[in-house]
């Protein structure tokens, strides 16, 4: 029973293969595609000029394409330096403008303090730049 089992499966097998060996011939165009299938496709001396042709020419294609998405990605990474240079830049003049009105704010206060008709402002701006100077000449 088991024997009879496996011819049916072995049956099915092979009508299913040969249905499909059929659709394939049919699809490569009918008659005579079974002998396309079967023969031992040699290449002739007289095609040889074309395939090296054609293998240079994909070399040459395939240098290209690596060409080109290296140009592609040198262009893409400028981009991104000039993008975070004006980003970093941008930075650095909002950092030194806080820092400046910072300044301004603590040259102010103590100026308050500075009783007008004793010490000008730019005498005490004068101060503070001479006593800078000497603090950094140590």
């Amino acid at each position: 029973m088991a024997e009879e089992q496996q011819q049916e499966n072995s049956g099915k097998l092979k009508e299913k293969f040969e249905k499909n060996i059929n659709k394939l011939n049919s699809l490569l165009g009918g008659s005579g595609s079974d002998d396309k299938l079967k023969a031992d496709n040699k290449i002739k001396k007289s095609e040889l000029t074309s395939i090296i042709d054609e293998l240079f020419q994909e070399e040459r294609e395939k240098k290209q394409l690596e060409t080109k998405e290296k140009f592609k990605k040198l262009i893409t990474n400028y981009r991104e330096y000039l993008k975070l240079v004006r980003e970093k830049e941008k930075e650095l003049e909002t950092l030194k403008s806080n820092k400046m009105k910072e300044y301004n704010k603590e040259a102010e206060d103590l100026f308050k303090t500075i009783q007008d008709d004793q010490v000008s402002q730019q005498e005490a701006i004068d101060g503070l730049a001479q006593a800078a100077g000497e603090g950094t000449s140590v």
